[in-house]
């Protein structure tokens, strides 16, 4: 008959979902003081997390996420997108509005307060991050260097 996982097995496994961090996780779930020994706290984590039963559950849910990582990209692109369009509409309806005319002030307001370009912005930093666009630019240099060394000559 199979074992199954203890509920502080399950909550550290939680937890290092949350937190992307073995020895977090443990601290959070045993609930170690901030003063405890972090050597040990990784050792414990390392020992928890190669049980066995605990790396099987990690390995099951992490290839869930990997199965569902392209579907949940797609959806957050969508609604950052829907940010973006969002921006836009209520910009050009802006436009067409006349702010010196006191009947359509309060319309100016609530259309500026809707179309924040830091949302805008903050929308493009998202799509760029999730589809790896934010990445270094890799550049291979090669070079070559001499190195002439000489021995120092005595003098006289």
């Amino acid at each position: 008959m199979a074992k199954e996982l203890t509920g502080k097995q399950r909550s550290a496994i939680d937890a290092y979902f949350e937190t992307q961090n073995k020895t977090e996780a443990w601290n959070q779930v045993y609930n170690v003081a901030g003063n405890s020994n972090r050597e040990t706290c990784a050792k414990r984590a390392q020992e928890l997390f190669n049980l066995p039963m605990v790396k099987a559950e990690v390995n099951r849910i992490q290839g869930e996420l990997t199965m569902n990582k392209d579907f949940s990209r797609a959806i957050i692109v969508k609604r950052l997108s829907s940010i973006l369009d969002d921006y836009e509409r209520y910009k050009v309806m802006a436009e067409g509005i006349d702010p010196s005319d006191p009947d359509q002030r309060e319309h100016v307001k609530i259309l500026a307060s809707l179309a924040k370009a830091s949302d805008a912005l903050n929308a493009i930093k998202q799509i760029c991050k999730l589809m790896g666009l934010d990445a270094p630019e890799k550049v291979d240099v090669n070079h070559t260097v001499t190195i002439n060394i000489t021995k120092p000559t005595e003098t006289d």
